[in-house]
């Protein structure tokens, strides 16, 4: 195939303004970065992350532990997920759910590119729970 700059400026405009799609049997989860560098008032804002005591760490150390989040939201799912030979075929994981998945998994895009929306595409067997309400709310 033969790509012209038009090809070229087209795909620009599809990245910035259009829309993800996990496929195959990735998953797409919005990344959600937990404070883990309370001051005072985030403290009265996240009352449970305080009750856990979370201990006040260096800008670097937050940093640090901020990228290797493991915490999101589902987003898409490939139409292949949960149907590998070694699975269930069962989804364990819904679009909306709020998942727990292996640190680094996957591979984190800025969508759209630029922005702070952290999109981090992976296999479905990095899913490793689901968060639920203990409270059944």
């Amino acid at each position: 195939m033969n790509i012209t700059e038009k090809d070229i400026e087209a795909a620009r405009k599809l990245i910035s303004a259009g829309e993800f799609e996990a496929s195959g049997y990735r998953i797409a989860i919005k990344s959600i970065f937990v404070e883990t560098n309370l001051d005072e008032s985030l403290k009265s804002k996240y009352p449970e992350l305080a009750k856990a005591d979370f201990q006040d760490k260096s800008v670097d150390e937050a940093g640090r532990q901020s990228r290797g989040t493991h915490f999101g939201i589902v987003a898409s799912t490939g139409s292949c997920a949960y149907k590998g030979r070694h699975l269930t075929g069962e989804i364990w994981a819904n679009e909306g759910d709020v998942v727990v998945f292996e640190r680094y998994a996957g591979i984190g895009v800025m969508m759209p590119p630029g922005s702070e929306n952290e999109i981090r595409f992976m296999n479905d067997e990095n899913i490793m729970g689901r968060m639920i309400n203990k409270d059944g709310e």
